[in-house]
């Protein structure tokens, strides 16, 4: 086998690179998914299928995410009577062309709903090679490539062989090295579609890239523990009607006109202890342990510096009424706590209070997803350009940063009305800012 080494190139990725991608690349609606696969039927002659042993279920035709983009991939189950294999069809427009590929995956005895071990076949509708992959616990481990020509005049290429019961072309086996940093279970897109040759096979923390789930046939959410399904709304309203937190969210809207922000740290145990102030008046820290599920804390009114301009007048300090990118690493931290504690995803939290609004952190992805070796300064400058490229506008600018810069799926962005209404924050294809109301 030839190794393979992966190195900088998987990590090094910027934001303007992100959104020049994400440009080239549109969702194909159900509709035009449909009437490519009537123009473009699937080759049943081919090996990888057989007319008698599948069929298209075109009735649970879905579109899931593509990490750090609001763009969808279509995808189209492909029931198989042999039951050997998962399979469906994917459908995704790249500069302007739709591109289709038929996704199968071969789960080893070992493989779970959680993470998928096994091998990966990707190939065109009539059945031609595009790409494969060794997967271990839902981590790339080696690629399939095809052989060079045996018969170079005619371009023939070697016959059908089996590797560990699966039918593949005759391939090379490339090992994969330094690979476990990736997201597991997800690949880059441009992998679904197109040659290794130009496209590497794992995708990076800050890629764009789809989660193909766990094999058993429910997709993206076979990677979600049942505690992390329940509807983060549920959790917020109960939380509200708590009279210990929703004092402690009062007291601090009466500490908004202080110079240094406040706040109260939860552990598991439901006990409250105060936040440890630091030497930035905009900050602040939590104690040690590591059975904390949640925190709440100010962002400050404007007040003035200790700097004056020529006419006299003190310059003006201005916290940002939203969280910043330190809170939601902090927020992240509480989501790895969780493995340490026991505590349920459910309960994990962050609450930030101001003078705009109160507005609430909650998580429903995958806890296997989570990581926290962020750069701060980097995330801070990253923050600042997501504001100004959406006009200034904190919420959007936020959104934003959360799926460009920190692109961990499940984040969610809660708004607390004075009134009590509870709004998700999201936006639409066009940057418009969503309000969804908890029911």
């Amino acid at each position: 086998m030839v190794l393979l080494f992966i190195g900088c190139i998987q990590s090094c990725s910027t934001e303007e690179s992100l959104l020049e991608n994400d440009s080239q690349i549109k969702t194909v609606t159900k509709e035009e998914a449909l009437l490519f696969l009537k123009q473009n039927p699937i080759n049943t002659s081919t090996k990888f299928l057989k007319k008698e042993s599948f069929t298209l279920n075109f009735n649970a035709i879905t579109q899931e995410k593509i990490t750090n983009s609001d763009q969808l991939i279509t995808i189209i189950p492909i029931d198989n009577k042999e039951k050997k294999e998962y399979e469906r069809i994917l459908f995704l427009k790249i500069k302007d062309t739709i591109k289709s590929a038929v996704f199968s995956m071969y789960p080893d005895e070992n493989s779970s709903s959680k993470n998928f071990s096994g091998k990966i076949k990707i190939t065109s509708l009539n059945g031609q090679f595009i790409n494969g992959f060794r997967i271990k616990n839902g981590h790339f481990i080696s690629r399939f490539l095809k052989k060079e020509p045996t018969n170079y005049k005619n371009k023939e290429f070697s016959k059908l062989i089996v590797i560990d019961g699966v039918e593949f072309e005759e391939l090379d086996e490339v090992i994969i090295i330094n690979n476990y940093h990736s997201t597991p279970s997800t690949i880059y897109y441009m992998t679904l579609f197109e040659e290794w040759s130009n496209y590497g096979g794992n995708n990076n923390d800050y890629g764009m890239g789809w989660n193909y789930g766990g094999g058993s046939g429910s997709g993206e959410n076979d990677e979600i523990d049942e505690e992390a399904l329940e509807d983060p709304c549920q959790k917020i309203n109960e939380q509200l009607q708590n009279t210990v937190i929703s004092k402690k969210i009062e007291a601090l809207k009466g500490k908004l006109t202080q110079k240094n922000e406040t706040g109260f740290a939860q552990k598991k145990d439901g006990t409250f202890v105060d936040l440890k102030s630091t030497t930035d008046p905009n900050q602040q820290n939590l104690p040690p342990g590591s059975d904390f599920i949640g925190s709440m804390h100010t962002h400050q009114d404007p007040y003035p510096s200790e700097k004056f301009r020529e006419d006299g007048t003190p310059i003006m300090i201005r916290p940002i009424p939203i969280f910043s990118p330190k809170d939601v690493v902090q927020f992240l931290e509480f989501l790895k706590n969780t493995k340490k504690n026991n505590a349920p995803i459910e309960d994990v939290y962050s609450i930030m209070v101001s003078n705009s609004a109160v507005y609430q952190l909650r998580f429903t992805g995958n806890i296997d997803d989570v990581r926290t070796n962020f750069d701060i300064s980097t995330l801070n400058k990253e923050f600042i350009k997501s504001k100004k490229d959406n006009n200034g506008d904190e919420k959007l600018g936020f959104l934003n940063f959360l799926a460009l810069s920190i692109g961990i799926d499940g984040l969610k962005l809660f708004e607390i009305n004075t009134d009590g209404t509870i709004n998700n924050m999201s936006y639409d294809n066009q940057k418009n800012l969503i309000k969804t109301p908890c029911n």
